[in-house]
């Protein structure tokens, strides 16, 4: 849906614009840190 796609942008956007932790993030954006973890290292495989 279009709330999860929102919400990988703003996970990719905080880990890297303000180079917050995974756990960080993921209180922030209101997930868990394991999925911080997933969308961020797809982000720089890709």
């Amino acid at each position: 849906t279009e709330q999860h796609i929102a919400k990988r942008a703003r996970i990719i956007l905080l880990a890297n614009e303000e180079r917050l932790s995974n756990q960080e993030i993921a209180t922030r954006v209101g997930t868990t840190k394991g999925k911080v973890t997933k969308w961020t290292k797809r982000w720089i495989d890709w």
